[in-house]
């Protein structure tokens, strides 16, 4: 279910109900609830994202210029038990988890 709100001043996609592929169910858990993604002509560099999932609730923000995402995570039980190769590969950060990437 895809909902695309489309503004004068910013946009927003509104996804529910995403299904990864089983191809990565040692990497993540597979059920994502919904992805909000948010973009402003006020701030046209940067886009947000918020996702609520098995793994946990994901905040991000992509920069297109300097071409680089950050993401939080606050990691669901699910994702400490099962996925901790994962998160061994990102800052902690009072409770959350922080990782960086240069695209």
């Amino acid at each position: 279910n895809i909902i695309i709100h489309p503004y004068i001043f910013f946009n927003k996609i509104n996804i529910n109900n995403i299904k990864i592929s089983s191809n990565f169910e040692n990497f993540i858990p597979l059920n994502i609830n919904n992805i909000v993604i948010n973009h402003s002509i006020l701030n046209p560099v940067n886009i947000f994202l918020e996702a609520n999932a098995e793994f946990g609730k994901l905040d991000a923000q992509i920069n297109l210029l300097d071409k680089k995402i950050i993401l939080y995570l606050s990691p669901s039980s699910i994702m400490k038990n099962k996925y901790k190769n994962i998160l061994q590969q990102m800052e902690k950060i009072q409770g959350q988890y922080r990782y960086e990437y240069q695209f």
